[in-house]
């Protein structure tokens, strides 16, 4: 096969085997892999080459399927440094954050000399992060010889994004290492700033930002605006979002959620006209998102219907937008809004159920949420954590004991579904507001998980309704070795200690 033929057929399958990566086609992607082997498109030494099966891994990948992946890595002449970075980002990407996969890659990053490398080092970085590992991501941190300002900003937005002051710890040493400073560096060590406490600090990288002239970058401003939203300084996120010379949609919906978010839910839908008057940028699934969420009230009621007409008109009908509208409605007391809102969800995934049996379970509407489960499980929907969470808060509240019971059951037994703190908590507070004390505690003792001193202590707060002194006693002690300064459970032995001296 000629040079050119070759390059052709390289290029053509390069491109295929993309496809079958973005669409997940797992079965053309093999035939198309199969045809590169027997064409022996990876024979050859040729630039094309590795380009080639970096695409192959990421496609395997992307379609989950790890093993044959690192097949194709083992077998590859040059594991060099894209290849290892390609490797890696392809992993990042897939999702495929499992922590012996992920160590058991750096090993071999390690084994094979790139370690220290600062772009595979920088890579590794971002897996862990992704995982959640900090100490890993900063162990991968450390290990780059060479820290740049990408390995920097990599560390603080790990950091950042997980809720550490250890980012301005960080940025503060990139600082005085004279590192150059970037508009991602500096929104993502704003971003370790949204908490009062760290208000001054967000202070001293705002004016950093000014000296730079990057305060009107849409990067930092929208972390500005962020950053004093999440600090109670909505008047000073105004301040900043005027000063922009440009504004993106996300800029937009940043301060319309700092408004949201600070009890200011008028001038937040002031804003969204605002914008839909003075500017050409279009307001996305987040905008709507943020503004469903500030209709907490029956008062916005009013602005809650303007908001869905106005999704409406977008023909926006994806089942995580309709359902905040569902909940909305609910948040706004409005039960019938949220049932129309619903109904005229095509494609009603759990998430919306989730929703709807919310919105009855918040209005008190017992049998309305029970039939809802029965609907979502006949209509093929598998009902989650949450939906559980829900329907047993309402059989808690409804004196619902036996159905609560059974639809407890019914999570490991019929749903193959683990039960969670929340869960155990539910039936606790369901048998002691039935006055069944002894059952309760014989629940809680059986659970499947250590019991948590909230558990306890709506426990106790049973056993003192219905007057058991010796169960409320013995209860007590617990909630004090998981609370010790509890004060309900003080007074609970005080009383009983009191009551025990005045005894003839």
């Amino acid at each position: 096969m000629e040079a050119r033929e070759v390059q052709a057929e390289i290029s053509a399958c390069a491109a295929i085997l993309t496809a079958c990566s973005d669409l997940r086609a797992l079965p053309e992607g093999k035939r198309v892999h199969g045809l590169v082997m027997r064409e022996s498109l990876l024979q050859d030494e040729r630039p094309d080459e590795s380009l080639l099966e970096n695409i192959v891994i990421q496609m395997y990948l992307r379609c989950g399927c790890t093993d044959l992946a690192l097949d194709v890595f083992d077998r590859m002449k040059d594991q060099n440094v894209v290849a290892w970075t390609s490797l890696i980002s392809a992993f990042t990407f897939a999702g495929h954050f499992g922590d012996a996969m992920v160590l058991f890659v750096h090993e071999c990053i390690v084994e094979a000399g790139f370690g220290s490398h600062t772009v595979v080092g920088t890579a590794v970085l971002g897996m862990y992060s992704k995982c959640r590992s900090l100490e890993l991501a900063r162990a991968a941190f450390e290990s780059i010889e060479a820290h740049d300002r990408i390995s920097y900003t990599a560390m603080i937005t790990a950091y950042s994004e997980n809720s550490s002051s250890e980012a301005l710890v960080l940025f503060h040493k990139m600082v005085l290492e004279g590192v150059a400073l970037c508009d991602i560096t500096l929104a993502s060590a704003l971003n370790a700033c949204g908490d009062p406490a760290m208000l001054r600090h967000g202070k001293v990288i705002h004016g950093m930002a000014g000296e730079k002239g990057l305060e009107s970058d849409m990067v930092v401003g929208t972390a500005l605006v962020n950053m004093y939203s999440k600090c109670g300084e909505i008047e000073q996120a105004k301040v900043v979002f005027d000063r922009m010379i440009q504004r993106d949609v996300v800029l937009w919906t940043a301060m319309i959620g700092g408004y949201a978010e600070n009890g200011q839910p008028r001038l937040a839908f002031d804003l969204f006209r605002q914008m839909q008057q003075q500017s050409s940028v279009r307001p996305n699934r987040v905008t709507y998102l943020t503004l469903a969420n500030a209709c907490s009230e029956k008062a916005a009621l009013p602005d809650a219907r303007f908001l869905h007409a106005k999704i409406s008109s977008e023909k926006i009908d994806d089942p995580v937008t309709v359902s905040a509208v569902v909940s909305m409605y609910g948040r706004c007391g409005s039960v019938g809004d949220a049932r129309q809102a619903f109904k005229q969800l095509k494609h009603k995934c759990a998430v919306a159920w989730n929703s709807i049996i919310a919105v009855h379970t918040q209005n008190g509407d017992a049998d309305e949420s029970l039939e809802l489960l029965g609907r979502m499980l006949l209509d093929g929907s598998k009902p989650d954590r949450v939906t559980f969470i829900s329907v047993l808060s309402m059989c808690s509240h409804a004196g619902l004991v036996k159905q609560g019971c059974e639809i407890f059951t019914s999570i490991r037994d019929d749903h193959r579904l683990e039960p969670a703190m929340e869960h155990y908590s539910c039936v606790t507070d369901m048998l002691g507001r039935a006055g069944w004390l002894e059952e309760a505690e014989n629940f809680v003792k059986k659970m499947g998980l250590e019991p948590d001193d909230g558990i306890w202590a709506c426990l106790l707060g049973a056993c003192k309704m219905y007057g058991d002194v010796e169960r409320s006693e013995r209860i007590a002690r617990k909630v004090l070795e998981l609370q010790p300064h509890n004060s309900e459970a003080y007074i609970v032995l005080c009383n009983s200690l009191k009551d025990s001296l005045n005894m003839p």
